[in-house]
């Protein structure tokens, strides 16, 4: 139905890095409202790992999909 996937690495990279954003926007966001010194930069810099994510995401996807062909 679909293409062979462009690389399984950068798959594999950008799932650890969903899931390593996410658990540290949770952990730095709940310690938000006892340490605040250094975890709202802690969590802006695990959001950007997730935006990351979600761009590495897409990119994988729209390897793997076909190009629509026009007809003739």
């Amino acid at each position: 139905m679909g293409r062979q996937m462009y690389s399984k690495k950068l798959g594999r990279a950008q799932f650890w890095i969903a899931n390593i954003g996410l658990v540290a926007m949770l952990v730095f966001y709940t310690l938000m409202s006892t340490a605040r010194r250094y975890t709202g930069r802690s969590t802006v810099l695990a959001g950007v790992l997730e935006m990351v994510s979600i761009f590495l995401f897409f990119y994988t996807c729209e390897t793997l999909i076909p190009p629509v062909e026009q007809p003739n």
